[in-house]
């Protein structure tokens, strides 16, 4: 679970590696962060990660997307599956 942590560095591709690193094939990750919009609580907007930039990052690391979801008002979320 990556849960309100890819806002907090630049070095998202090595966080999506560790995260998958002992993964079993068909094994999953989620990923919840803020919207990229601005809200009146969380991080500056420029410092958030848009849901695109994940499954970019995801799909370089050989994760399929499996499913998309609204986490609250604030945040989105997604369920990866290691191939």
């Amino acid at each position: 679970m990556l849960i309100n942590i890819l806002f907090h560095t630049k070095d998202d591709p090595t966080i999506i590696e560790e995260s998958i690193r002992e993964l079993k094939h068909g094994g999953k990750v989620l990923v919840v962060d803020w919207i990229n919009s601005a809200t009146p609580l969380g991080p500056p907007a420029e410092d958030r990660i848009t849901p695109k930039q994940v499954q970019k990052l995801a799909s370089a690391h050989n994760l399929k997307l499996v499913e998309k979801f609204s986490a609250g008002h604030y945040h989105y979320g997604l369920i990866f599956s290691k191939q």
